[in-house]
């Protein structure tokens, strides 16, 4: 889509969201020629050590972390937008690997936890696999923006969470369509479509004409005749 953007015009929405899957693309090659090699991790497990790693740094909300460095499933599902399902097949694979390690949480009316609720934090032989990747991250971050001012950085990330946020509203989309369905023309497309068509066997259609037959094997006897 980049290469095709008519830079005199004004940039659309459709050419900012496009921009996103762009850098999103070129940022996972950078990050598997880079960052990852040589760790034998995939992107995807990385970015779930990423959050039990900065769990209870400068980088995380100290409200999602106790006192034991812990995080409960729901707060990290949440983050990073996995079902249930997936998120407790990887954590699962994080534990047997000795990287991870589970137990029940608290129960707490206050934060709509329940006897069943699980919680996770990064092991030591966890920090000491993903550091090093880390590292090399926070490199190809600081060399990504070097060239960028303070304002800009603010303004990118700032606009990057409200698409985020809008995109997790369960409303959103359902608004969106709901708008759709609504419109005179949807309506009306709708009312067309519920009509059956006439099919050719039901149509009063003009008898087609015949052609006269042609006796072959009389033909060639008139050219002798002749």
């Amino acid at each position: 889509m980049r290469i095709f953007l008519n830079r005199s015009q004004a940039v659309s929405a459709a050419d900012v969201v496009g921009g996103l899957f762009i850098a999103q693309r070129d940022l996972l090659k950078s990050l598997r020629s880079h960052v990852l090699a040589g760790s034998g991790l995939t992107p995807e497990i990385v970015e779930i050590l990423f959050e039990l790693f900065l769990a209870g740094s400068h980088f995380s909300s100290q409200e999602h972390v106790d006192e034991e460095g812990y995080i409960c499933f729901r707060d990290l599902r949440t983050a990073l937008g996995y079902s249930a399902g997936l998120l407790s097949r990887r954590i699962t694979w994080l534990c047997h690997h000795g990287w991870a390690e589970t137990m029940r949480a608290t129960p707490s009316v206050a934060h709509g936890l329940h006897g069943n609720c699980q919680k996770i934090r990064i092991t030591e032989l966890g920090r000491d696999k993903i550091g090093p990747v880390w590292h090399e991250y926070d490199k190809l971050a600081e060399r990504l923006l070097a060239d960028f001012s303070p304002a800009d950085l603010a303004a990118h990330y700032r606009i990057n969470e409200l698409i985020s946020d809008k995109l997790r509203a369960p409303l959103f989309l359902r608004a969106e369509s709901d708008a759709r369905e609504k419109s005179p023309s949807v309506r009306a497309a709708k009312l067309f479509a519920s009509k059956p068509s006439p099919l050719p066997g039901d149509m009063d259609l003009p008898p087609v004409p015949q052609p006269e037959p042609i006796n072959y094997l009389l033909e060639p006897e008139r050219e002798f005749l002749d």
